[in-house]
């Protein structure tokens, strides 16, 4: 059988589902023992906040939201000892109105929680072969110039290899 692109989104979204919850009580844990937790703790994505692919205005009807997919696919190799290596991007998405001093902080611990989903999760997809996971630098914008919104956007950068 064949794992494909299709495939590794859908793992992609089952590993994030299955360990958010459980890595996002462990972080804020370990940071309130640290004397630095957040008010209001980090809220687990409900199950509408995740986008696949394309970008949907939707998607700022959550805070936080889920936003991945596949941003590249290089074949790499000749017939049919073709690799292809996936970039995935998995970005949270955070609408801050600037009365949250703790947005920075909670786009990292969304981040952290993400890279080590991953670390654990793909070790465990005997179909997938090598994997490369990289923290995004988190970003800022603002979607209306009038708007005192910014749109907060940090995550993970995959590079897996399908033979």
């Amino acid at each position: 059988m064949t794992f494909d692109g299709e495939d590794l989104l859908d793992s992609v979204e089952a590993m994030i589902k299955g360990g958010i919850s459980a890595k996002l009580t462990a972080i804020e844990a370990e940071k309130i023992a640290k004397g630095k937790g957040v008010s209001g703790g980090l809220p687990v994505p409900e199950a509408s906040a995740y986008t696949r692919q394309t970008w949907s205005n939707n998607i700022l009807n959550h805070s936080p939201a889920i936003f991945y997919g596949i941003e590249n696919v290089q074949a790499e190799g000749v017939g049919p000892a073709t690799m292809e290596k996936f970039t995935v991007f998995v970005e949270v998405v955070m609408v801050d109105s600037g009365m949250d001093t703790d947005t920075s902080s909670r786009i990292m611990r969304y981040s952290r929680a993400l890279k080590e989903i991953f670390q654990e999760g793909f070790a465990e997809v005997a179909e997938t072969g090598r994997i490369k996971i990289e923290t995004v630098r988190p970003v800022s914008f603002k979607l209306d110039q009038d708007s005192s919104e910014e749109i907060k956007v940090g995550g993970v950068s995959l590079t897996v290899a399908l033979a």
